[in-house]
């Protein structure tokens, strides 16, 4: 009898535990709820706060404009060309990869490459940038993105080209002879006609970084700071010239 007693008090404790480590099981998950949606209404008011001071900056950051005399030539000045913004630098790192990535492996990997962050939270200004740029960046899984499509850079249009254009050109006097061809002047190959005869020649479809490293093996000097970015932007705008057979592999057409 004094068993049986023992056995349901036991019994009675187990049961209590038991119920007691349920309870507090579920209100940890009620505070883990809690927190996302704290963590998700901070990125949103941080991504407002980013947003709000860049236009900010960009105003702030713009001379005013200088009244010029009538009769006063001005010249325009050539600007330099705009350095890659964070957004352009992270797609075509990500389409020269191979697999899905995390926000901090493409960080780490990122700077890895060499790219220097401005921001103070490299980690959170990544994850800002990707969830709010969907169309550009693609999640396959929980914390996993690839690149949905290459940025495609416009080039700047050099001022001074733009003021000759609207200058009238005066009509050029009749030549008594046929012009010569002006001699020490050759026309060097660009980029894509280089990479297209390459891979002609290699007759077989390549990965994006083995194409640089067989380049520069083959005496090929790159111009580019980041060659394997310039790459993956060459082969991924001109579909036409560049077959992509796989993900980050491609042949010449």
């Amino acid at each position: 009898m004094e068993t049986t007693n023992e056995l349901r008090k036991q019994q009675l404790a187990i049961a209590a535990d038991f119920k007691s480590r349920a309870q507090k099981a579920e209100k940890i998950l009620g505070e883990i709820d809690i927190c996302q949606n704290t963590l998700a209404s901070l990125n949103e008011s941080l991504s407002a706060v980013l947003g709000i001071d860049a236009v900010q900056a960009k105003k702030a950051a713009k001379p005013p404009k200088a009244k010029s005399a009538k009769a006063a030539k001005v010249i325009p000045t050539v600007k330099p060309p705009a350095a890659p913004s964070l957004r352009d630098a992270a797609c075509a790192f990500l389409a020269t990869q191979s697999k899905p990535m995390g926000i901090a492996e493409i960080v780490q990997a990122m700077q890895k490459a060499g790219h220097v962050f401005k921001a103070s939270n490299p980690v959170v200004a990544m994850r800002i940038l990707i969830y709010n740029n969907k169309k550009i960046f693609k999640k396959v899984a929980r914390g996993k993105f690839v690149a949905a499509t290459a940025i495609v850079q416009k080039p700047a249009v050099d001022p001074a080209a733009k003021a000759a254009k609207t200058v009238k050109a005066k009509p050029a006097a009749p030549a008594t002879a046929a012009a010569k061809p002006s001699a020490g002047k050759s026309n060097a190959p660009t980029l894509k006609s280089s990479v297209r005869d390459f891979l002609l020649k290699a007759g077989k479809p390549m990965r994006i970084a083995e194409i640089v490293l067989a380049m520069k093996k083959a005496g090929h000097v790159f111009q580019a700071r980041k060659p394997v970015a310039a790459m993956s932007l060459l082969l991924y705008s001109n579909k036409k010239v560049f077959k992509k057979v796989k993900p980050g592999t491609f042949k010449a057409v």
